[in-house]
């Protein structure tokens, strides 16, 4: 088994780079060996209407117990289905850093054409890690993915 996780194929940010990965994990795979990997299911209104606009993201705690906010900047670019984004960390009100990040963003149908490109057929798809089954407002799509 071959687990990729937490939306790293995501960080391929293009087709060729996202087949060398499935074809390099269809060939260490043993014929009933199983792909599992995950990326967000994107939700339009979500990804393309939040602009540039910066605003809340999440908060947490430092091991030091002190309170973290981070707030987020988005971009999305349609012709590359690329989900840019800059997260500023305030620690007591104040920057104490930021993270750009690029993402490609997978579309439900667009995910089984690629898998069947690299050779592979899905097994089972899940729209959470509760082994839920998929569905348009699922936060995930889950795949387990096997040799065709």
């Amino acid at each position: 088994m071959i687990f990729s996780a937490t939306n790293a194929m995501q960080h391929l940010l293009d087709l060729d780079s996202v087949l060398d990965f499935l074809m390099c994990a269809h060939r260490h795979l043993a014929q009933s060996g199983r792909l599992v990997l995950d990326v967000f299911n994107p939700a339009l209104e979500k990804i393309a209407g939040e602009g540039k606009d910066r605003h809340f993201h999440k908060a947490f705690k430092t091991k030091n117990n002190e309170p973290v906010r981070v707030e987020v900047e988005t971009q999305y670019d349609r012709s590359s289905q690329l989900l840019e984004f800059q997260l500023f960390y305030f620690i007591n009100g104040v920057v104490s850093h930021t993270k750009k990040v690029a993402m490609r963003c997978f579309f439900p149908k667009e995910l089984i054409a690629i898998f069947r490109l690299a050779g592979f057929e899905v097994e089972h798809k899940f729209g959470n890690y509760d082994e839920s089954n998929f569905a348009s407002d699922s936060p995930k799509q889950i795949f387990v993915l096997q040799k065709a």
